[in-house]
């Protein structure tokens, strides 16, 4: 006998409004306290959706809270308040058709409400074990937005005294700021409520897990780089295990189906066990990508006591600053976050670099206490990530305000917020092509890669560049340590071209005319310092690999293709269905973007477009890349979005992404829509372009986008144009292997 979806929903709430909680104890009762109240609302209701697909039994309740916000997602009544209720099984991929019923609008980010609801799920749905997911955005123990705001600050200060040339610098920097605030405002601790602008800091997490009388054995974080010391630190007495992402996570978060189907298939299995199962298939959701990690709580005091012992010994012995620097240096951090360093990758490098006897003890025992708080961890080799990460500040800026006792736990209990301060005093030597402080005493460079760079004043240098080269320009530093901009000048000290931005890349591409010496200049703005930047000079022309030609337009309908629920700098992996030889490389995982590229390295939601060719850096610059449209896009909700089919038989397959409709973050409403795609017979590469206009003459015809490929380690690269309007209408582009018949061609100029 079939039953209509809406006579079951009936059903369904009259059962759900009569029955007390469940007489018999289950295994798991499972908690998601989706917070969609925000850009992630569509997520929001795909991961219900998920959860739906397995459904509550005997031995698993799902519950959910579940707040949405109007204007992301129409979908499923379209309702803009507060629901709660236990996830029943249903295929249906799109309808939500579990009971959950209106508690009115709740804050999310009010630890009461978090409270409420876990108490009000332990107290109804029993059980042995007990799992609380926050969903989310996120940004660790705290995010970037103070230090945006202090800056802001700061410069109008200075603006307020300044001569009117220097005035004029600073007014535009605000301007810069206040649009980067916007673009990261919702970054913040975990669940940021959109309707209230409230969010939980890291203590209220704290706080409002102090309220559940019931244990939880596992709080977990579908939500961006919340796998932190800090926050592991704060919650160490409420849960006994974390999971959680050193990196940031794709729009499409956690692997729900995958996961409750383990457990609905398992449920006796011990809360670590869980954990696993947890971090395995959120790797494997991925084919590999991104990070993911189980933290045994009960490890963290251990884990403490060391890093205390640590931080103490770098204080008391004063001779190890400079290993601590490289060490920082040589550690993974994660996207936009480059405070937030990787444990592990820290405690490794110190551990090859300090020689102090008390120093090596202590990082040996840090590594040993890391490796035991440890139960499970996937990071894909590039990313580098060891399970945890930490607040680690560079040597040239101070710390956090809110970095303290008052907010923190860790800072209260440790030494390691007084580290962070005195390493502000201390000195850096500078790099070893001093001095090059003028256009006359500029170092002599070839084309490459220079790392490990000094700018404690003006630095200059000069290279020989031939007529027709296309170079890519790039200074790589961390903006927050001191920022650093990038001017390009000709043989008669007449500026070309410059980049002068509020990033941590500044960068330029110039195709030059004449050949002969070039010169570049870093400095620090209003003469900031920057111990530590990479400088990287690459011609396009030289070895591209690939040959880039215009061929008869033939975009592909996508009609039936599979939509990626995607926002603003969403990102997903998917499996190619194919090997696909990437400059001489076999992938069988490719990364999209919402943002115009697909990647096969990890950094999916850069929105900054940079230049090609350029080699990959702290996390910073997306390897193997495919850039179609590299802009700051946004995929609508509806009538258009992020889309993906696998087509033709086998040894014949290709891929063909298309973005439909997609508007530009700061420009008008106006969409463009284009494709990639990628054949498996001959490894090439097709970019389709039906609609490159988004009606602002500011991003129209990728005038603010990068178009072209570049390899695995950012060195070779073949663009077709870096911030040039020149993409057309009904325009297809074709990027084919450079054979050694094809040794001649030249790149499309």
């Amino acid at each position: 006998m079939k039953i209509s979806t809406l006579l079951l929903a009936s059903l369904l709430f009259s059962v759900a409004i009569t029955a007390s909680p469940n007489s018999s104890q289950a295994e798991w009762t499972f908690m998601v306290y989706v917070d969609g109240d925000n850009n992630l609302e569509g997520a929001g209701v795909t991961d219900i959706n998920e959860m739906e697909k397995v459904g509550s039994n005997s031995h698993l309740n799902i519950v959910v809270i579940f707040d949405r916000a109007p204007g992301y997602d129409t979908s499923n009544g379209d309702w803009t308040d507060t629901r709660r209720g236990i996830i029943i099984a249903d295929s249906n991929p799109d309808i939500i058709s579990s009971s959950i019923q209106s508690v009115g609008e709740k804050n999310m980010g009010d630890p009461a409400t978090l409270t409420d609801f876990t108490n009000w799920a332990i107290t109804n749905y029993p059980a042995n074990h007990y799992v609380l997911v926050l969903w989310n955005h996120g940004g660790g123990w705290r995010s970037n937005i103070d230090r945006i705001n202090k800056e802001i600050a700061s410069l109008k200060s200075l603006a307020a005294s300044a001569p009117p040339e220097q005035k004029k610098s600073a007014q535009l920097r605000i301007a810069q700021l206040i649009e980067q605030k916007k673009k990261n405002e919702v970054l913040k601790e975990v669940c940021y409520d959109s309707t209230s602008g409230d969010y939980l800091y890291t203590s209220e997490l704290r706080q409002a897990l102090e309220n559940i009388p019931t244990h939880i054995d596992i709080v977990g974080f579908d939500a961006c780089l919340m796998q932190m010391v800090e926050v592991a630190y704060e919650l160490k007495s409420e849960a006994s295990i974390m999971v959680g992402s050193e990196e940031t996570e794709p729009g499409n978060g956690w692997p729900y189906d995958l996961i409750l189907g383990d457990l609905s298939a398992n449920p006796t299995m011990t809360p670590a066990q869980l954990a696993t199962v947890i971090v395995t298939r959120y790797g494997e959701s991925y084919n590999g990508l991104q990070t993911q990690s189980a933290i045994d709580l009960s490890a963290m005091s251990g884990l403490a006591t060391a890093l205390n012992t640590f931080a103490g010994a770098i204080i008391s012995t004063g001779t190890e600053w400079q290993s601590l620097f490289n060490a920082r240096a040589a550690a993974n951090y994660y996207t936009d976050s480059p405070n937030f360093r990787d444990l592990g990758g820290f405690l490794n490098a110190m551990a090859q670099l300090a020689t102090n006897p008390s120093v090596l003890a202590a990082v040996n025992q840090s590594r040993s206490a890391l490796q035991a708080a440890v139960i499970a961890n996937h990071s894909h080799p590039s990313e580098g990530a060891h399970g945890l990460s930490i607040y680690l500040t560079n040597l040239s800026s101070s710390p956090s305000s809110a970095y303290s006792a008052a907010n923190i736990l860790f800072a209260a209990d440790t030494q390691w917020d007084e580290m962070l301060k005195a390493a502000t005093t201390q000195p850096i030597p500078d790099d070893s092509y001093e001095p090059n402080d003028t256009f006359n005493q500029a170092a002599t460079i070839s084309t490459g890669s220079y790392l490990g760079l000094c700018c404690k004043n003006d630095d200059w240098f000069k290279v020989y560049l031939p007529a027709g080269a296309r170079v890519s320009i790039a200074c790589v530093h961390e903006y927050d340590a001191g920022d650093l901009d990038l001017q390009f000048y000709n043989s008669s000290d007449v500026e070309i071209a410059s980049s002068e931005t509020l990033e941590d890349v500044e960068n330029i591409f110039v195709s030059i005319t004449a050949s002969g010496y070039y010169y570049i200049q870093i400095f620090g703005y209003l003469d900031a310092v920057n111990y530590y930047y990479s400088l990287f000079v690459y011609d396009a022309t030289h070895d591209a690999g690939y040959v880039c030609e215009r061929v008869p337009y033939q975009f592909v309908d996508y009609s039936g293709a599979t939509r990626l629920v995607m926002g603003d700098d969403d990102f997903t992996a998917i499996p190619l269905g194919f090997q696909f030889n990437f400059y001489g490389q076999p992938n069988s995982t490719i990364m999209i973007s919402a943002n115009g590229y697909m990647t096969f390295g990890v950094t999916g939601n850069m929105y900054n477009n940079l230049s090609i060719p350029l080699p990959s850096s702290g996390g910073s610059i997306p390897g193997g890349l495919i850039a179609p449209f590299w802009d700051d896009l946004v995929p609508p909700s509806s009538n258009g979005g992020v889309f993906y089919q696998i087509t033709g038989g086998e040894g014949n397959k290709r891929l063909i992404v298309t973005w439909a409709n997609c508007s530009h973050y700061f420009g008008s409403t106006g969409g463009v829509t284009f494709q990639a795609i990628l054949q498996e017979n001959d490894d090439s590469i097709l970019f389709n372009y039906s609609d490159v206009s988004f009606s602002d003459s500011y991003y129209d015809n990728g005038i603010s986008a990068t178009v072209g490929i570049q390899n695995q380690t950012g060195e070779r690269g073949c663009v077709f144009g870096f911030n040039q309007s020149v993409l057309e209408d009904n325009m297809s582009l074709q990027f084919q292997k450079i054979t050694s018949a094809q040794n001649t061609w030249l790149l499309y100029q």
